[in-house]
């Protein structure tokens, strides 16, 4: 996964027909003795847990945050396999698509709940990299919401340009 490798190696390549293996090492969270740091210069270290990684492994594999488990351990048994059921359930939906598709599918989604650009900017910027076309008007539509402030507007406009220059103007 994506967080794991450095740049330009690739390990095991997981999809997402493989979630439905990986979602039971959710429900247990074992320490690990890894740490994970937010910059290098900054003091705050964490030790990380065996879910936080399963977690993030599912959703690089979603291309979004399907996992959704900052509450997990407060909910009851019966909520944590509802829970862990609803992931089961994507993936068996999602399985057939393509990544294109599921970057789109997380625009699309982020307009539609009200998610801020900067929750959906690291899907945008995939898309950018394969130069979805289809990706211009749901970025443009984000210029729309009441959040977009004079920062977004440049980095969505920006992405538009890298992608179409003719279709962006």
């Amino acid at each position: 996964v994506n967080g794991f490798m450095p740049a330009g190696k690739s390990g095991f390549k997981l999809a997402i027909s493989d979630i439905p293996q990986l979602v039971p090492y959710l429900r247990e969270d074992w320490s690990l003795l890894t740490v994970s740091f937010w910059r290098d210069f900054h003091p705050d270290r964490t030790l990380m847990g065996s879910r936080e990684v399963f977690a993030m492994m599912i959703n690089q594999l979603a291309n979004k945050d399907i996992c959704t488990l900052g509450n997990f351990d407060k909910l009851t048994p019966k909520e944590q396999d509802e829970q862990l059921q609803k992931i089961l359930n994507w993936a068996k939906t999602n399985a057939s698509k393509s990544e294109n598709d599921l970057l789109l599918q997380a625009l699309e989604e982020g307009l539609r709940d009200g998610t801020r650009w900067y929750e959906v900017e690291a899907q945008a910027r995939s898309l950018v990299e394969k130069k979805e076309p289809k990706a211009i008007p749901l970025m443009l539509r984000f210029l729309e919401t009441k959040d977009a402030t004079e920062l977004t507007q440049q980095s969505i406009l920006s992405y538009c340009r890298q992608i179409d220059p003719k279709a962006a103007k």
